[in-house]
C-alpha cells in the first residue's frame, strides 16, 4: 500500500517526470545492517543510476531532523547511494539534483557505469540543443535566401554561413564531450 505523497514529494515526482527520469516510488530497502527496522522505505529510486532519492520534508522540525539523521547514518553505513533533497531545495531542484547525482556517481567506485550513463545523457541533451539551434538557423537562412530578390548575390554568403555554422557545431560538440568526460 502506497502512502499519500506530500506536497514536496509531488514536486519531486513532477520534476523527475519532466526530466524524463524513470523512477520507482516508495521502494523498500532490505538487508540493512545496524538498524532497528528490518527495512527502510526510500521516497524514490532511480534504476538507471542505481541511486535513491529522499525528500527530507520535516527537516526543519526537531523530531524530523533526528529521524532523518538516523536514516542518513544507516544509508551511509550500508553504502546506499542517496540524494537528499531538503524543503528549501525545491526552488533550485534541477541544479541541486544534478549536482548531487554527479557527486554521488563520481565518489562511488561501484557506480562507474552509471557515471558514464549520466555523462552520456548530459552530452546528448546539450549537443541535441546545439544541433537544433543549427538546424533552425539553416532553415531561416534558406527561407531568407529564397525570399530575397537578390538571390544570386546573397546565396553564396548564406551557403558559407551555413557551412561555418556546421563546422562550429562540430567543434562545440567535441568541446562539450571533452569537458563532460574530462577526468579531474
Amino acid at each position: 500500500m502506497q502512502k499519500e505523497r506530500t506536497k514536496g514529494e509531488k514536486i519531486i515526482e513532477f520534476f523527475l517526470e519532466d526530466e524524463g527520469l524513470k523512477y520507482e516510488a516508495e521502494v523498500e530497502i532490505h538487508t540493512l545492517e545496524s538498524g532497528i527496522k528490518k527495512y527502510r522505505r526510500a521516497d524514490f529510486y532511480l534504476p538507471k543510476y542505481k541511486v535513491y532519492l529522499e525528500f527530507l520534508g520535516q527537516w526543519n522540525t526537531k523530531n524530523g531532523k533526528e529521524r532523518y539523521n538516523k536514516k542518513k547514518t544507516i544509508y551511509k553505513q550500508n553504502n546506499i547511494p542517496c540524494i537528499y533533497i531538503y524543503p528549501d531545495n525545491l526552488g533550485a531542484i534541477k541544479y541541486l539534483f544534478y549536482m548531487r547525482l554527479a557527486e554521488i556517481l563520481k565518489n562511488d567506485p561501484e557506480l562507474k557505469p552509471e557515471l558514464r550513463k549520466y555523462k552520456l545523457t548530459i552530452c546528448r541533451k546539450t549537443i541535441s540543443w546545439l544541433w537544433l539551434g543549427f538546424l533552425i538557423t539553416v532553415m531561416f537562412m534558406t527561407i531568407f535566401s529564397n525570399l530575397s530578390q537578390l538571390n544570386y548575390t546573397i546565396s553564396p554568403y548564406i551557403t558559407l554561413l551555413i557551412f561555418a555554422g556546421f563546422l562550429a557545431s562540430i567543434f562545440l560538440s567535441i568541446c562539450i564531450i571533452k569537458r563532460v568526460f574530462h577526468k579531474k
